[in-house]
């Protein structure tokens, strides 16, 4: 270590000594930055967690390394119909279709009760997507 530090100019050798000593503010920031940006993942199966720069749908794979059961994305927070796609219980053709129909309504309706009155999804489906959103938001 003392070689690599005698090759240096003593303004890099000033300028690590700086940064040295400030290594704890870095890490921290990097720390802050990672977190602001990192996406969180989870496996249904055995509930690992798991962290990635980008999101879920340009992983590799997308099951766990540990169990090899499913993982979804927990932060940030997904909405309604992307745990439902991300669970196979609709296509994204339906998750469209229940929108269109959701924009078109003078009142707010819940996606979830159009997705029920459709009969995309049954109830034990949507409270299973609803409390992991809970969960996870």
């Amino acid at each position: 270590m003392s070689d690599f530090f005698s090759v240096l100019s003593t303004s890099i050798k000033q300028k690590l000594r700086v940064v040295c000593k400030n290594i704890k503010c870095i890490t921290k920031l990097f720390a802050m930055v990672g977190m602001m940006m990192a996406y969180k993942f989870r496996c249904l199966s055995c509930g690992a967690v798991s962290y990635s720069a980008s999101p879920l749908k340009y992983q590799k794979s997308k099951n766990c390394e540990q169990c090899g059961g499913k993982v979804i994305q927990i932060h940030p927070p997904m909405k309604l119909g992307e745990i439902l796609l991300e669970l196979d219980t609709i296509t994204q053709e339906q998750l469209e279709q229940a929108l269109a129909i959701q924009r078109r309504m003078a009142t707010r309706v819940a996606l979830g009760r159009i997705l029920l009155k459709l009969r995309y999804v049954n109830q034990s489906e949507l409270e299973k997507a609803l409390n992991l959103q809970q969960e996870i938001g």
